[in-house]
């Protein structure tokens, strides 16, 4: 099917679905909408590229609050030998700083990120500790002052690692709150509950019972109260919704097939094919998750290398792959953070985790290994390369 049948369908998804009266016909009507954008392959590269630009914004923050952690780690530090040398004993303080290792293994999980929890955790410390005459000499490294007198506080923890964090921080919020690919975010979820909602919470649900930690009864908590008002809708209990806003996805609807009309225009114009494999030799159908380069042939889904998530990620691989033909580029494609694809396999839940889970990221590298292992193994002319990001890389003459 040619790109502008594809958008003709589109076109009637949408139309059947945005100007609907009753809820329940809106957001059924939209998930079939997102279902056609995400099963045509095309129309979902438009997406996905739209939602790396999230990514690459996520990257930015993950970095910047990883050096922001390593600086409030080490003032951690600092202040437990200061507190251990002068033998203070305060509850509020031990609580504090208690807390501080409960955030960073996960024991507790709440709305603030967790630069944010660890900042407040150890200025709260010094607050108390402040108070002392004695300490004030060696806390004042870790404040800063309207007056030389020490007299005027104006901020805690001014070290630059951390104000970094907070001014990349404002950044990426207010982009949140104005980019498309933000609100895209806001869909995406809305997409998942009205997909497979219930599934997701009966395993969140299981994984609460069976981890004593605090970040799988959070998560569980936070998926109750949107999970609660699909039903609700569902079993034409209209009620005024906090999470399901007919009126905020529709706006973002708007939004996201313009974007998808005004891309999916240029591409006609410029005559560019960006996923058509008919200028490749080799070929993927990504329904059934096989790979074909002439007699050449590897099933994602069969045997013992059999791995869902190992096919999800070359899809996502295929979907912004490079293609250069006789050492002419045909297809510039797109590089991706290594984080955001984990994102989108299911392997982490943000991008931010990807640096914290260290077993996670194993995982990732150890799919990319696989992959390019089979590739090599069975002459695909392919390979996924890993710089400044990760692609899929396909040569031939």
């Amino acid at each position: 099917m040619i790109l502008e049948d594809k958008i003709k369908l589109l076109e009637r998804h949408y139309k059947s679905f945005i100007n609907q009266n009753s809820t329940l016909d809106f957001f059924l009507g939209f998930k079939d909408y997102i279902d056609f954008i995400e099963n045509d392959t095309e129309l979902n590269t438009i997406l996905v590229k739209l939602i790396s630009e999230r990514g690459e914004a996520e990257k930015g923050l993950a970095e910047k609050e990883k050096k922001a952690i390593d600086r409030l780690n080490i003032i951690w530090a600092e202040l437990t030998k200061f507190i251990d040398e002068n033998k203070i004993d305060d509850i509020s303080i031990k609580n504090e700083m208690g807390d501080f290792q409960r955030w960073i293994v996960g024991d507790i999980q709440g709305s603030s990120t967790l630069t944010e929890a660890l900042y407040y955790c150890l200025s709260d410390t010094i607050s108390i500790l402040y108070k002392k005459l004695e300490y004030r000499d060696f806390l004042k490294k870790y404040m800063s002052f309207w007056d030389q007198a020490g007299i005027s506080l104006k901020n805690y923890l001014d070290f630059q690692e951390i104000q970094n964090y907070w001014d990349y921080k404002k950044i990426y919020d207010e982009k949140m709150k104005n980019e498309l690919w933000g609100h895209v975010s806001y869909i995406g979820l809305v997409y998942e509950i009205i997909s497979k909602g219930k599934e997701i919470w009966q395993k969140l649900t299981e994984e609460a019972k069976t981890n004593p930690k605090t970040a799988p009864r959070w998560k569980m908590m936070n998926y109750s109260l949107p999970l609660s008002e699909w039903n609700a809708i569902q079993e034409g209990r209209e009620k005024r919704n906090s999470f399901f806003d007919k009126e905020r996805t529709k706006n973002i609807c708007v939004r996201l097939h313009n974007y998808i009309l005004r891309v999916a225009s240029t591409l006609e114009v410029k005559g560019v094919e960006p996923l058509n494999n008919s200028i490749s030799k080799i070929k993927f159908d990504q329904q059934v998750g096989v790979l074909r380069c002439g007699d050449i042939t590897h099933k994602f889904h069969r045997g013992a290398g059999g791995n869902k998530q190992k096919l999800e990620l070359f899809r996502k691989l295929w979907t912004d792959k490079k293609l250069v033909k006789n050492g002419i580029e045909k297809i510039k494609g797109t590089t991706n953070a290594p984080e955001y694809l984990a994102v989108q396999i299911g392997l982490i839940p943000s991008a931010k985790d990807f640096t914290k889970n260290g077993e996670r990221s194993n995982s990732f590298w150890s799919l990319i290994k696989d992959i390019n292992r089979m590739l090599k193994k069975k002459d695909f002319p392919a390979e996924v390369e890993r710089k400044n990001g990760v692609q899929l890389i396909i040569t031939q003459k």
